[in-house]
């Protein structure tokens, strides 16, 4: 004895008959609620300190790094044998 059992219909309606429970409500709702947090928080942060902290160490890096530059620049034009022409 044989018995045939056709059942039609698509991918989606299977996972959701026969496949692991839809969480996607979780994830929506898990995903608005995390939105929400995040946008409160970056409301109420204050990024003034932030960028004291940040911007006199860089200015002043950068400044450091332009007098290496130029320092080295200077040495160039003053080799021992430019000095001993002199």
């Amino acid at each position: 004895m044989k018995i045939s059992i056709e059942i039609d219909c698509s991918p989606q309606e299977a996972r959701t008959s026969l496949g692991p429970p839809d969480l996607e409500p979780l994830h929506q709702a898990f995903t608005a609620r995390m939105q929400e947090q995040m946008t409160q928080y970056l409301a109420n942060v204050d990024y003034a300190p932030l960028l004291k902290t940040w911007l006199p160490r860089r200015a002043q890096s950068m400044e450091q790094l332009q007098n290496l530059f130029w320092s080295q620049i200077a040495s160039l034009g003053k080799t021992p044998q430019a000095d001993q022409k002199k």
